[in-house]
C-alpha cells in the first residue's frame, strides 16, 4: 500500500506537467508577492498606527504596571493574547 501511494506520488508532479505547458513567469509571480507583501506591511502600520490612537497613554500605562518584572512580563505576555482572542 504504502509503495504505491509513493509511486504515484512521484508519478503525479511529472504528470501534471506533461500534459500542460505551463512555464514560469518570475516576473508576474514576483510582482504578486511583492505586492502582497507591500499590502500587508500597509495594512499592519495602519492598524499600529489606529490601535496607538484608540488605546493611548491608558495602554502605555497598563502595560507598563503588568510587566514591571521580568516574570510577570513573561506571565503577562503568555496570559494576554488567548484572552484576547476570546470571543466577546
Amino acid at each position: 500500500m504504502i509503495k504505491s501511494l509513493l509511486a504515484l506520488a512521484c508519478l503525479l508532479p511529472s504528470t501534471a506537467f506533461a500534459q500542460s505547458s505551463l512555464s514560469l513567469d518570475y516576473l508576474t509571480m514576483s510582482m504578486g508577492l511583492f505586492g502582497g507583501l507591500a499590502l500587508f506591511l500597509y495594512g499592519m502600520e495602519k492598524m499600529s498606527h489606529s490601535l496607538k490612537q484608540a488605546a493611548g497613554s491608558k495602554m502605555k500605562q497598563v502595560l507598563a504596571t503588568l510587566t514591571k518584572s521580568r516574570i510577570s512580563g513573561v506571565f503577562t505576555g503568555a496570559g494576554l493574547p488567548p484572552l484576547s482572542s476570546l470571543p466577546q
